[in-house]
């Protein structure tokens, strides 16, 4: 089977898109690499975070609630 390409298109801010071209020109890569390769590697990442920020909020408020019945 053939592999399925996408395209999406985002819009950046100056001071973002001059940092990918940084990234580009100082490991001789495309814009598009780096962001494909951010993306790669930043999920599972951004997943970890928000799945620690929701067990951080479970936990303050079950310490909340043992201080509120002190």
């Amino acid at each position: 089977m053939k592999e399925e390409k996408r395209h999406i298109q985002l819009r950046l801010s100056p001071e973002l898109r001059e940092e990918l071209e940084t990234l580009s020109q100082k490991y001789t890569m495309s814009v598009s690499d780096i962001v494909r390769g951010v993306l790669l590697f930043g999920i599972p990442v951004f997943e970890t975070l928000t799945d620690l920020r929701g067990e951080l909020v479970e936990r303050l408020v079950t310490v909340l609630k043992k201080e509120s019945r002190i």
